[in-house]
């Protein structure tokens, strides 16, 4: 008897810390949204040219 009482209990623990788990990544991941966000622009292509914009931009500002 002490034995299954050993298991139950044991597996109540296993669910109560998987729960407690699941719960703190959930806050995790609505905390980590918040700060995570996309970059609006008019330019949908702007990751795919991100080289050739910051080229500009250092030429503009350097002069080279």
């Amino acid at each position: 008897m002490a034995n299954l009482v050993d298991r139950i209990v044991g597996n109540w623990l296993e669910q109560q810390a998987a729960d407690e788990e699941a719960v703190e990544q959930r806050r995790l991941h609505a905390a980590a949204a918040k700060t995570i966000g996309t970059i609006r622009g008019g330019d949908p292509m702007r990751a795919e040219r991100a080289s050739e914009l910051v080229g500009a931009i250092l030429r503009e500002k350097y002069g080279r």
